[in-house]
């Protein structure tokens, strides 16, 4: 392994083609990825007419949903910031915060090589360490701790809210394709549960009491329940340990720190994901030295109201004052916005169960499986208790139908609000790059990834516009995105089998071209009046 070719053949021809320009790369040395599948290592840069010599980061991003947009998405979070009234005067996060691409990216089969800055000290005098790299528990928990109030207050000055948004809806956001019935969660919770996989109580191996069944599935107990609010915002949507810089040298300054890895980023996410998904992240590394009693506990710990006394349990003390800074880390953020425990709990117990559903996957031996299970049903338990009742709205009167409208062809003759229309422009560079793969056959390897981008940005602009009515006379018409979704959906559903079943190929192609043609329409309309939020260079 050297040079370019840790990278790979192909990777190494782009980057060779990619130094005639003037530029010369000298490979330094590999850094872990993280398990996510991606490659990164440094190397020194001689600089050009542009840019000093210097040290550079070079990513080979992992060819998942995720990962392909990730230049788009980096830069996206850059560009994101509160409007001038609401703190841009003094909003500096991304500087702070953040590593840049020094480089626009550069394709490389499937995905992306990235250029990126090394993650500095304030001073520019020390590279930052990854938070996963100290080895003191406290330190840990108290670099968390820092994270979570600069992801609130620093990077959120300017929160949203959804006061409509159900139960079930605020976990499959925060689940994302986990959520899918075919997914890897659902495979394995069914191997665990049985038969109860899809009933709304369930028997935990080793475990007689009866718990609500956190899964998402038609008759959960969640049905019909909502939190009071949901905090909306900035959100990185990966926090774990390996994505945060530290400062270390000389010594540890917590409040010192930059985020990587803004592959899913989200300008208006959960923000109790954040948080909670740190906090397990910590969770985890105490797991296989618990005895069953202190894993008890330990739900106890994480879901309870208040704090239980750390003299009662049988937890390390490091992990309790752990938890105990990670869940307190929000307060002031919170105070400052008005914004009461009564409206943070609930959403607080709706990101534990889905967090904790993600980690079910992550974890190889059963007996962590089933506390993660443990851990989510209990989280729902507690839920239901502080959750308001979703109640029907009224029904508007009959009236005598009108003329049927022409359904719009074009988001130009779609009334869609304008928060609608600057999401599509958003997500546009993003939509239209699986355009241009899935109407290519090479990459027909991953058609169920690039299907997944474009199914899930198209239900957050459904989700949208159902939150915000409009009262034009075209508003019952079919919106542009509708036909994308519904035969996304239906190529998805066939995309696994058309190859093997008699006369299925020409059914399959039937299909996508539907789909190609929805997609093309959907993006071949340029609204003059919003603000192409993602503006620069693209890769």
């Amino acid at each position: 392994m050297s040079g370019c070719t840790y990278f790979g053949e192909e990777a190494a021809a782009a980057l060779e083609q990619w130094q005639r320009g003037g530029r010369t790369l000298d490979f330094v040395e590999a850094l872990p990825d993280g398990g996510s599948g991606a490659r990164l290592a440094i190397f020194h840069h001689d600089g050009d007419a542009d840019h000093p010599e210097h040290k550079l980061l070079i990513k080979l991003c992992a060819p998942d949903e995720g990962a392909v947009t990730e230049p788009y998405d980096l830069d996206i979070a850059w560009k994101s910031g509160p409007p001038f009234n609401k703190g841009a005067r003094t909003f500096d996060f991304p500087d702070r915060r953040l590593v840049r691409q020094v480089y626009p990216p550069l394709a490389v089969g499937d995905t992306w090589l990235m250029f990126l800055s090394i993650a500095l000290d304030d001073r520019g005098d020390h590279e930052l360490t990854p938070l996963s790299g100290l080895t003191s528990p406290t330190e840990r928990a108290t670099v968390a701790a820092a994270v979570i109030r600069s992801v609130l207050s620093e990077w959120n000055p300017d929160p949203g809210a959804d006061h409509t948004m159900s139960a079930l809806e605020y976990l499959r956001q925060a689940l994302g394709h986990r959520a899918a019935p075919d997914s890897r969660l659902a495979r394995t919770a069914t191997r665990v549960l049985g038969a109860d996989a899809q009933r709304p109580h369930i028997t935990l191996p080793g475990c007689s009491e009866s718990l609500p069944n956190p899964l998402l599935f038609p008759s959960s107990p969640l049905a019909g329940l909502k939190p009071p609010t949901v905090a909306l915002g900035r959100a990185h949507y990966d926090l774990h340990p390996a994505n945060i810089m530290v400062e270390t040298t000389p010594s540890l300054v917590p409040d010192a720190h930059r985020l990587v890895d803004l592959s899913r980023f989200q300008q208006r996410g959960l923000l109790a994901r954040d948080p909670v998904h740190l906090t397990l992240c910590l969770v985890c590394d105490y797991l296989p030295e618990l005895s069953e009693r202190a894993l008890n506990d330990l739900i106890e710990l994480l879901t309870a109201d208040a704090a239980p006394d750390p003299n009662e349990d049988l937890l390390p003390a490091s992990l309790h004052s752990t938890i105990q800074q990670t869940r307190s880390a929000p307060d002031d953020w919170r105070l400052t916005r008005h914004y009461s425990l009564t409206d943070w709990r609930p959403q607080y117990l709706l990101a534990l169960q889905a967090c904790a559903l993600m980690f079910v996957t992550r974890r190889a031996r059963e007996r962590e499986q089933t506390w993660f299970l443990e851990l989510a049903a209990r989280a729902c338990a507690a839920f239901a208790p502080v959750a308001k009742t979703i109640s029907s709205p009224p029904q508007p009167p009959p009236t005598t139908p009108k003329d049927t409208a022409t359904p719009p062809r074009s988001l130009a003759e779609f009334p869609t609000p304008t928060a609608v229309q600057a999401e599509l422009e958003r997500q546009r560079p993003q939509l239209t790059h699986a355009l241009n793969r899935l109407s290519d056959a090479r990459f027909d390897r991953i058609l169920a990834e690039n299907l997944r981008t474009v199914i899930h940005r198209c239900e957050k602009l459904e989700r949208m516009a159902a939150h915000t009515p409009s009262t034009h006379p075209n508003a019952a018409v079919d919106p542009p995105w509708q036909p994308v979704l519904e035969t996304a959906r239906a190529l998805d559903e066939i995309r696994t089998w058309h190859e093997h079943r008699p006369n299925s190929r020409e059914e399959f192609q039937r299909v996508r071209d539907q789909f190609l043609a929805a997609l093309s329409t959907l993006l071949d309309h340029q609204d003059p009046t919003t603000e192409d939020l993602s503006a620069g260079p693209r890769p």
